[in-house]
């Protein structure tokens, strides 16, 4: 599975290179889930802990990721939108052109619907600006996880030849940890 991954990250890389001589920057839009905590700590890194609708501080335990365009949005009204603010168009409602933190309150206000157009312009004018960046974040920030859990894996070996269970449960241990922090 790794080198399957490995091999779509190698082609990824050769093709935006290709594109970016071509002066055709084409970056994937990439489906994430709002519940992952990667995903969280990323937006609340990137946007430096502020809500993306108001200047008030998010942490942890506040933060909620808000679509910016609603999940209940029917097909036809998000076609409508994409042309409007001319997102890419393999745009997906879960991705990091259409997440981002805001408060309880905030989130709250705007509910199931969706922003006027005027205002749709603007916020993904931000999020298209900065998709790129975040995508950069989120993946340095799964290698740094990938790296911290290999080396809870060389801890464990190197203390004595653990069965794969107990590596997995010190795995699983810093998992919910990271989880807390």
């Amino acid at each position: 599975m790794q080198n399957t991954h490995n091999y779509i990250y190698k082609c990824l890389k050769e093709y935006l290179i290709v594109m970016k001589e071509e002066k055709k920057i084409i970056i994937p839009t990439i489906k994430i889930n709002k519940n992952d905590p990667l995903v969280r700590k990323t937006l609340l890194e990137f946007y430096k802990n502020t809500c993306f609708y108001c200047p008030e501080e998010v942490n942890k335990s506040n933060l909620q990721v808000e679509h910016i365009i609603s999940q209940n949005t029917k097909p036809d009204e998000v076609e409508r939108l994409i042309k409007i603010v001319d997102l890419p168009l393999d745009f997906k409602l879960d991705s990091f052109y259409n997440l981002v933190p805001c408060h309880k309150k905030c989130n709250i206000r705007k509910g199931p619907t969706n922003f006027p157009d005027g205002a749709n312009i603007f916020f993904f004018s931000q999020t298209k600006k900065n998709y790129s960046k975040i995508i950069q974040l989120y993946e340095r920030n799964k290698k740094r996880d990938y790296l911290y859990e290999l080396q809870i894996v060389k801890e464990c070996l190197s203390k004595s030849p653990s069965s794969i269970a107990d590596i997995l449960g010190s795995l699983k241990s810093v998992a919910k940890l990271k989880c807390v922090k």
